[in-house]
């Protein structure tokens, strides 16, 4: 859970949010709760960082940004481990053959 945490900070940082990795954790871990808990394409628990945001004074804008640049990270990572392993599958032999 801390390199989610990292990577929010690092995500946050980015756009001009400051804020602590400590504080970032506990908000990191209940979003992958409610994420698993309500499946909703990981957009479930940023509903959590747009209310800690307010609370905090950060723009609700810039957080819901945060959290949508999160997501794409997170599927851009899937995507290069399925390609990575689709390569390993085919034997490193991707050429397509025509009859």
């Amino acid at each position: 859970m801390a390199n989610i945490a990292a990577t929010l900070r690092a995500i946050y940082h980015l756009l001009g949010l400051e804020t602590h990795l400590a504080h970032l954790l506990p908000l990191a871990v209940s979003n992958n709760f409610v994420n698993i808990a309500a499946p909703s394409g990981g957009m479930g628990g940023m509903a959590l960082f747009i209310t800690d945001g307010r609370r905090r004074g950060l723009s609700p804008a810039r957080v819901t940004i945060a959290g949508g640049l999160y997501v794409l990270s997170e599927y851009f990572s899937v995507l290069c481990a399925v390609a990575a392993g689709l390569v390993v599958a085919s034997g490193g032999n991707l050429a397509v053959r025509l009859p």
